[in-house]
């Protein structure tokens, strides 16, 4: 059977051919898919996604919102599947063992953590309170610019979705398969990404409207930066909580890491 424990998937055969108590072969394959979905849905975890997905795109139309989070599960399923067709051949090539990888991997997620629980911005979301040199000045529009700004600030979120920690669970069931394709791993990931997908979607149907957004009165530059103090203080306080337990999970990835390089508990 799959399990959770140190956010390394661990399976268990039917048994020894001559158990009398041996289960069917499609039983164990089923009880491992499950556990395998069950398992990859814990590390990519949609409601942290959802968290660092709010903040990103607030005050994003809604057509935006839905491309973006289109985006989103696609990267994270092109990934995912990569990593379990061909991640252990790719690190082999770099001579790269999955207890480095994971060691790495979980200092980036505590680097994007604390990024979050220091409560910075993202580039397309800056700090109302934070003085601007250039604010007195207008600045022609530029879409081509602000939409790159716009799609850089998403790399966070893909890389806490289809990071360190789903990559190694995605490359260890694919591993511990005996299958040349690993089936239980390819459909983890599809569901995985496509409850991803469902959770991003459905938060993106509550934004405006882009045609609602222009032909609105034009507030006054004032009034366009104030935002309620209730919902800045809530999603403020949402953003830092969700850094925190993005800190956790990197530092639980890092440790089994190194525990797995040296061997500690073995």
């Amino acid at each position: 059977m799959l399990g959770t424990s140190g956010l390394r998937p661990t399976f268990r055969g039917g048994g020894s051919p001559h158990d009398p108590h041996r289960r069917p072969g499609h039983e164990v394959v089923l009880e491992n898919t499950l556990q395998a979905i069950i398992t990859l849905i814990s590390l990519v975890n949609p409601v942290v996604c959802l968290a660092m997905f709010a903040n990103i795109e607030e005050g994003q139309p809604r057509g935006i919102q839905r491309k973006d989070a289109s985006q989103v599960a696609l990267s994270t399923v092109v990934i995912l599947a990569g990593a379990a067709l061909l991640g252990t051949r790719i690190l082999d090539i770099f001579g790269v063992s999955i207890d480095a990888f994971s060691v790495t991997g979980g200092a980036v997620l505590i680097g994007i953590g604390a990024a979050m629980l220091g409560g910075r911005q993202t580039p397309t979301n800056p700090d109302p309170a934070q003085p601007n040199e250039n604010d007195s000045l207008p600045e022609p529009a530029d879409p081509d610019s602000e939409l790159a700004i716009h799609q850089a600030s998403l790399t966070p979120l893909i890389l806490f979705s289809a990071g360190p920690g789903p990559i190694t669970g995605v490359i260890t069931i694919a591993a511990q398969g005996t299958e040349r394709l690993p089936l239980s791993a390819l459909i983890a990931v599809g569901v995985t990404c496509a409850l991803l997908w469902v959770v991003l979607f459905a938060a993106a149907r509550k934004a405006p409207k882009e045609r609602d957004q222009k032909t609105s009165a034009s507030p006054s530059p004032e009034a366009s930066t104030e935002e309620p103090a209730p919902k800045s203080f809530y999603r403020d306080i949402a953003t830092r909580f969700m850094g925190l337990i993005v800190i956790a999970m990197g530092v639980q990835i890092a440790l089994t890491g190194v525990k797995g390089f040296f061997g500690i508990g073995a």
